[in-house]
């Protein structure tokens, strides 16, 4: 084989390398590929580990953007409920159930009844978003743990970051199902028992089946590469 042959062979490859570095995603395509398209994961896995923390931020102030207003639209009823314990109750142990695993303490209703509507959108945002935004970071690396072994077992060479990248596409659709779940639980009280395991699940489910297909695409890729090899290998020994 020529060196003008090596040469080539070593360009196709670095192109397919570096093919999910040159594609620009948007959060809205790149949503979309996190829930729909398994296929397209190879330029999810391109993305820097920042790129990746700043769609897992955007989702947390979308989803917590969302738990802030629904709160706010209820919170008259809320105090309503505090203001009559309050008028013959001990308060000190009072505590308002928001949602499943959420509740308000008497001091907190006190802090937000003296404030206005504008302020406690403004905490509610931001409480809400440093609890999902911290409790986000720690199942993604308790997923991408998991992600270590997957890709490891089935024999697919990637970097962490790679696999972190998965790890929170593949949240995606387990955190919309959370939001749903949070929502139907805050106006009618139905709770699932074991939604947590099925958050998981999903999640798991997504990296599998991503990693899968990562596996094909390279397998099919290579393959690709090995008969331009032999393709080009062929011709250089017709035209000697």
């Amino acid at each position: 084989m020529d060196e003008k042959n090596t040469s080539n062979i070593k360009k196709e490859a670095e192109n397919v390398k570096d093919e999910s570095k040159k594609v620009n995603i948007n959060f809205f395509k790149k949503l979309k590929i996190s829930i729909f398209d398994f296929d397209k994961y190879y330029i999810i896995a391109g993305e820097s580990f920042k790129r990746t923390t700043l769609y897992l931020t955007e989702i947390i102030i979308i989803f917590s953007l969302i738990i802030a207003l629904i709160f706010l639209f209820k919170i008259d009823g809320i105090f309503t409920d505090y203001n009559n314990y309050k008028a013959s109750n001990d308060v000190s142990t009072y505590t308002y159930k928001v949602a499943e695993g959420y509740e308000l303490t008497s001091k907190q209703l006190d802090i937000l009844t003296n404030a206005g509507l504008g302020s406690i959108f403004v905490y509610l945002w931001i409480f809400t978003f440093i609890v999902y935004f911290i409790t986000g970071l720690i199942n993604v690396l308790a997923i991408s743990v998991l992600g270590i072994i997957t890709e490891k077992f089935i024999g697919l060479p990637l970097k962490y970051t790679a696999v972190y990248a998965i790890s929170v596409s593949a949240l995606t659709l387990p955190t919309i199902l959370q939001l749903i779940y949070i929502v139907v639980n805050f106006y009618t009280g139905f709770t699932m028992k074991y939604f947590q395991v099925m958050y998981l699940l999903i999640t798991y489910v997504y990296i599998l089946a991503a990693m899968l297909m990562l596996k094909s695409n390279l397998i099919k890729r290579k393959t690709e590469v090995t008969k331009k090899i032999e393709k080009n290998g062929k011709e250089d020994t017709e035209n000697s």
